[in-house]
């Protein structure tokens, strides 16, 4: 049961994804060095024009994002909120002008990692309680995990 809810969410996710492409507009803007990698930079803005899926969200941020240029995969991302970004009706609101940004490293060569993660602006709960939020959190000291095992053989009893 818990595979299968990790699998719903990631297919989720995916869903999400799907909808980039068509509600923002990529344009290559440079190159930069991100954790001594050469990286292309892409900015992101929402098209007028989208009014797909999760348009009451994608048409409210803009963003940033530096894509290795070894291994294609994004290495950090930028986002600002451009307007207010309401989940579950009143539930929870992002306020325009939010900042977060994601950082991502390659450890060992092998496998992409968080760095480094932050987020600055407020958010409303339930239209009552009011947060000023700024929260940075990083990631090092990433360790490779290796193990030993031995197998032994059982002999059956005549």
């Amino acid at each position: 049961a818990r595979y299968a809810a990790y699998e719903k969410k990631e297919a989720e996710d995916r869903e999400q994804l799907k909808y980039l492409p068509v509600a923002f507009d990529f344009k290559l803007v440079g190159q930069e060095e991100i954790n001594g990698r050469p990286a292309y930079v892409i900015t992101a803005t929402p098209r007028a024009d989208y009014h797909g899926k999760y348009h009451d969200m994608l048409s409210k941020l803009q963003g940033k994002l530096w894509i290795d240029k070894q291994d294609y995969h994004w290495a950090k991302f930028e986002a600002d909120t451009l307007g207010t970004i309401s989940f579950g009706l009143f539930l929870a609101r992002l306020a325009k002008g939010t900042h977060i940004e994601f950082e991502q490293t390659l450890v060992n060569g092998e496998i992409w990692l968080p760095k480094r993660g932050s987020f600055t602006g407020s958010a409303r709960l339930a239209l009552v309680k009011k947060f000023n939020l700024a929260s940075e959190v990083t990631f090092s000291n990433y360790h490779k995990f290796q193990t030993d095992s031995k197998i032994v053989a059982i002999s059956a009893e005549p």
